[in-house]
């Protein structure tokens, strides 16, 4: 056999178990992964988007979710919040000019070889951010984080043992992280569900003094899709995706039931803020 072109240099490193995966930092240091992306609407923490890439950091994430989120919703939420990681001037122009306010905090600057903070001062564009999230709306919204986004990523790993994907290589692994997302979506469905019966019952209750639960299955979801002028209960959605395989399609249905055409006896309506993290 004749010898390889090039010889790899002795520092260079080949994953044999799934060469898509890249070494990526991590709070227990270096770890081969991939880099997961979750858009989740404020409202009961309802997943708008996700994808996996092989990008260690996250700049380029952000406007592809955003898209996403516009095909789920059929239309761009009212703000969008995400983390420094996100930041540059290139994503937070193209929330602007979409009509999406946006509150992503600016980048540190880089400190100086001696260790001391930069004194460079910071552009027109961070100035501007770094003002508008030190104001009370802006650290309330941005605050939001913590209850919209951050606890789902928790959520899947300690509630429900995501720590590694079982699949290998990345368009397996998106469609693993798309069914992740789609039964984490149908979990927090059955919890409104639970709660929009529970507020039914009582009126029913109330209305005709005997118990609503004896009311059969069949009969009291005609009357909650009734009760909140809708339509019959998961009505067929679908439109295609950028990923094209059904684990996507299928949390598009899951999550696009604010959509003119894709109405459910869950009361959703079009997203007001959406916050994306990565892990």
């Amino acid at each position: 056999d004749e010898a390889p072109a090039v010889t790899p240099a002795p520092t260079e490193q080949y994953n044999f178990t799934d060469d898509a995966s890249r070494i990526m930092p991590s709070k227990d240091g270096f770890v081969q992964a991939y880099n997961a992306q979750a858009a989740v609407d404020s409202y009961r923490q309802i997943i708008v988007a996700c994808d996996v890439t092989d990008a260690s950091n996250d700049i380029r994430q952000l406007q592809p979710m955003l898209d996403q989120v516009r095909q789920t919703a059929g239309r761009l939420p009212d703000e969008y919040s995400a983390d420094r990681g996100y930041w540059s001037a290139e994503n937070v122009t193209a929330l602007e000019q979409r009509g999406v306010d946006a509150f992503v905090p600016p980048r540190q600057p880089p400190r100086r070889p001696d260790g001391s903070p930069s004194t460079s001062p910071p552009t027109p564009l961070a100035e501007r951010m770094q003002a508008k999230l030190k104001t009370p709306e802006g650290k309330r919204t941005y605050s939001l984080r913590m209850e919209t986004a951050e606890p789902v990523f928790g959520q899947m790993k300690d509630g429900r043992g995501l720590r590694r994907f079982r699949t290998r290589g990345l368009a397996k692994v998106r469609g693993e992280w798309a069914l992740w997302c789609a039964t984490h979506n149908l979990l927090k469905l059955v919890s409104v569900l639970r709660a929009q019966r529970v507020a039914l019952g009582a009126v029913l209750a109330a209305q005709t003094e005997h118990n609503p639960y004896l009311v059969v299955l069949g009969g009291l979801l005609p009357t909650i899709a009734t009760t909140y002028g809708m339509h019959q209960p998961f009505t067929r959605h679908t439109r295609t995706t950028g990923c094209g395989s059904a684990a996507r399609r299928l949390i598009r249905a899951v999550a696009a039931l604010s959509t003119p055409n894709a109405r459910s006896s869950v009361a959703f309506t079009h997203p007001n803020l959406v916050c994306q993290t990565g892990s």
